[in-house]
């Protein structure tokens, strides 16, 4: 279930509707907590709506998840910087 919401989210993303996106991701979390993917595209999403300090809460939730994502650490250092 989770890897259907999360397919929902992608496109959603890709069509730059991304409140829906965000929506569909957090579902996916919500069936499979650890879901690190989930959190990144979430993250994106919220970056693209100029959310940026939820965004780093966000990546900082996938890099708990699979902390040898070191671009994550490097996209939140920029949001930081920016």
């Amino acid at each position: 279930m989770a890897k259907a919401y999360y397919a929902k989210g992608l496109s959603l993303y890709e069509l730059g509707q991304y409140q829906e996106a965000i929506k569909n991701f957090d579902i996916a979390i919500k069936y499979k907590p650890d879901f690190a993917e989930a959190y990144v595209n979430k993250g994106m999403a919220l970056k693209a709506l100029a959310q940026h300090q939820k965004a780093i809460e966000i990546f900082d939730t996938a890099i708990r998840y699979e902390p040898i994502w070191q671009k994550l650490i490097i996209l939140k250092d920029f949001l930081y910087t920016n």
